[in-house]
């Protein structure tokens, strides 16, 4: 009993696509020859596809190590972010700090200024009243 003689029905229907139309007049060792070569083609098929599986699948896990890197560099990039925020915040107050103190020291500078004025005409005229007495 030959393998195509247990097909039946369906089977041949499926056999008549595996051997095309001009070889359904060969001999069974023709027909053998020609599915033998079509599994060797078959088989160098699958064997290139598993290749460029394989070849994916490493490509896959280049990229996930990839992604992996720049979300820990995105982390690290986002702490650095969060510590400069915090450094120019506290520099900011310290800024309005020291703006505050500079005014007060230039307030302070304005008064003095004025009191040295006051001082100064209180000096001339004491100094003019002094001549005078001299003069006498």
């Amino acid at each position: 009993l030959s393998t195509l003689q247990l097909y039946s029905g369906k089977d041949e229907i499926n056999d008549r696509n595996v051997i095309p139309e001009p070889t359904e007049g060969l001999g069974l060792k023709a027909q053998n020859r020609y599915l033998k070569a079509k599994v060797r083609v078959l088989l160098e098929e699958n064997q290139k596809l598993n290749s460029q599986m394989t070849h994916q699948n490493d490509e896959i896990v280049r990229m996930k190590s990839r992604m992996q890197e720049l979300e820990e560099e995105r982390n690290r990039l986002h702490r650095v972010t969060s510590a400069h925020s915090s450094q120019l915040e506290k520099m900011k107050k310290s800024l309005g700090e020291t703006r505050v103190h500079c005014n007060e020291l230039e307030t302070e500078k304005t008064n003095y200024k004025k009191m040295l004025i006051e001082a100064s005409k209180c000096l001339q005229i004491t100094e003019d009243e002094f001549l005078k007495a001299l003069d006498w």
